[in-house]
């Protein structure tokens, strides 16, 4: 009798063994469907987030002025630019001249020639390290490397037209940005 009641014993132990194991089977199951619904909520919450980072940014101003400027660098002059920001605070991560170009003298049917001065050309920055912040209204030096100078001085430029790239973070490569600046003494 004592050992039918031992085997009672042990059929009734896995009967509640095999109760537990579904239930942590059934519990472990709704478990894991709740992280998969936390998952594709914060999916979700990440998108709704980046979409409205891009809404936001769609609507912050980002404007840069230059000027012309000229620079002695090793005894040598040359050509550089001056970058303005003119809206909001901005991270300004490199640059490049895509093209300077001054007027000639008028010729005899009364045009004026365009002369370039140069044309897709590296920018370093003046005393300073990039990625810079610019706030509105700051500026930062640029000077074309290697150096170039004017052919014709006295003729000055007449526009710049450059690359600037810049993100309102400092991370990343930045955003590219063309800028042009004409000068009001050429027209």
């Amino acid at each position: 009798m004592q050992a039918e009641l031992i085997g009672w014993i042990q059929a009734g132990g896995s009967i509640v063994l095999i109760g537990v194991t579904a239930w942590y089977a059934w519990l472990t199951s709704k478990m894991s469907k709740a992280a998969v619904d936390s998952a594709e909520s914060a999916r979700l919450a990440a998108e709704a987030a980046s979409a409205s980072v891009l809404a936001a940014m769609a609507n912050i101003k980002v404007e840069f002025r230059l000027a012309q400027s000229y620079y002695f660098t090793n005894g040598k002059e040359s050509l550089g630019v001056s970058v303005w920001s003119a809206g909001s605070t901005v991270f300004v991560h490199r640059a490049h001249l895509r093209v300077a170009y001054y007027m000639g003298r008028r010729t005899r049917d009364g045009g004026w020639p365009v002369k370039t001065i140069a044309q897709d050309h590296s920018l370093e920055p003046v005393d300073v390290d990039l990625p810079i912040r610019l706030h509105r209204n700051e500026r930062v030096e640029f000077v074309l490397s290697p150096a170039l100078a004017h052919p014709n001085p006295p003729a000055g430029v007449s526009r710049l037209e450059m690359s600037i790239w810049y993100s309102l973070d400092g991370r990343g490569e930045g955003t590219e940005r063309i800028v042009t600046w004409d000068n009001p003494e050429s027209s």
